[in-house]
């Protein structure tokens, strides 16, 4: 149990979006390098495509995985686990035919009276085997011993415990988005309570009564994410978007700048993937019936002053990356282009600065 009260563990931990994006980016990276098997000769290395083990290393470990698969599965159970198993399937005379991963969670490592090693594996139906060293394949992570390695999830705990109830607060927030606090009271009896609730909800449940949200594409400093989101959380946003690219807002210096508003300003991800934005993460908002204004650089934009983005009723603000801005295609996709007019020769804001502006003069009111 981590310090926010949620359980930590590798299934868990995977449905955080960093947590996946890491994980992922690592296996699929290491698992696509070359891997052959090299024997010494007098005029240096050279490929033993011969050997035996070059086949199951090279091309397939297994009747079920190609090589590719099975290191990326090898390396997922590393950075989850803190250990990789492989049993070891011989033929008749002692060679190696082929390997076949083994779930972490299922093994346990010990030494037994004489201090050998022995590996126990509990099958999904419950029943366990004992396996000799000689038949398994052990990767250890990082850990004191040498022998088992301690599970990275489990040490971090507290840091993904605190990423998975941001974005479980996020979530309720678009099926539950009640904002007014206080309670309830009625003069004498309810007599019908679920009407009540069902009429309350129908007012002001739902991500239907957010009007005004902060749509952020790109933004990788963690200094101008913290200052959005105090910003969002001063001048009555509703919540925040981020695209699949943007830094996490619970990094410390984000947490830090932000002086603590990412925990009062609902916020979630579009999408998990970089190809999930800006198509579908806009049909989204476009489904929820929100108008999106780019905030933008461009000959036909309109002012931020506009009295008719004042007037829709439900607008997505949506700002760009340092430096380059917005993306051209994302731009195409929305229903305004918006920009601030200044004064004195300057033509542009740092967006942190430009997303404070842009906040208050559209705020709903």
């Amino acid at each position: 149990m981590s310090g926010s009260g949620k359980s930590v563990n590798p299934s868990s931990a995977i449905q955080v979006s960093a947590v996946y994006a890491c994980v992922r980016v690592i296996a699929e990276t290491i698992a696509s390098l070359p891997f052959h098997v090299y024997e010494a000769t007098d005029e240096g290395s050279r490929k033993a495509i011969e050997h035996p083990l070059y086949r199951l290393i090279h091309d397939e470990p297994n009747l079920e995985m190609t090589s590719f698969i099975w290191r990326e599965t090898m390396l997922t159970h590393l950075l989850l686990y803190g250990n990789s198993y492989c049993q070891i399937i011989r033929t008749g005379r002692s060679q190696i035919d082929s390997l076949y991963p083994l779930l972490p969670d299922h093994m346990e490592v010990d030494r037994d009276s004489k201090g050998n090693l022995t590996y126990t594996y509990t099958t999904s139906d419950g029943k366990t085997w004992a396996l000799d060293p000689s038949e398994v394949l052990h990767v250890p992570g990082l850990g004191f011993d040498g022998i088992v390695g301690y599970s990275p999830i489990a040490l971090e705990k507290s840091a993904i415990g605190l990423g998975i109830a941001a974005e479980e607060y996020g979530s309720k927030f678009f099926s539950n988005g009640a904002r007014p606090s206080g309670i309830l009271t009625h003069p004498n009896t309810v007599k019908d309570p679920a009407a009540l609730r069902a009429s309350w909800n129908a007012a002001y449940g739902g991500s239907g009564n957010a009007s005004r949200v902060a749509v952020l594409e790109g933004i990788v400093d963690s200094t101008n994410i913290g200052a959005i989101f105090r910003s969002a959380a001063a001048l009555g946003m509703d919540a925040v978007l981020l695209s699949p690219s943007c830094c996490d807002p619970l990094c410390r210096r984000a947490v830090r700048v932000s002086m603590g508003t990412v925990f009062q300003v609902p916020w979630a991800r579009l999408g998990e993937k970089n190809t999930e934005w800006p198509a579908a993460g806009m049909d989204r908002l476009h489904k929820l019936g929100f108008k999106t204004a780019a905030m933008a650089l461009d000959d036909r934009a309109v002012s931020v002053e506009d009295p008719v983005l004042q007037a829709e009723d439900k607008l997505a603000i949506v700002l760009g990356t340092e430096g380059d801005g917005l993306a051209a295609n994302t731009i195409a996709r929305c229903d305004y282009t918006v920009m601030i007019p200044m004064q004195h020769g300057v033509d542009s804001l740092n967006v942190a600065a430009a997303s404070a502006v842009a906040f208050w003069q559209l705020r709903a009111k």
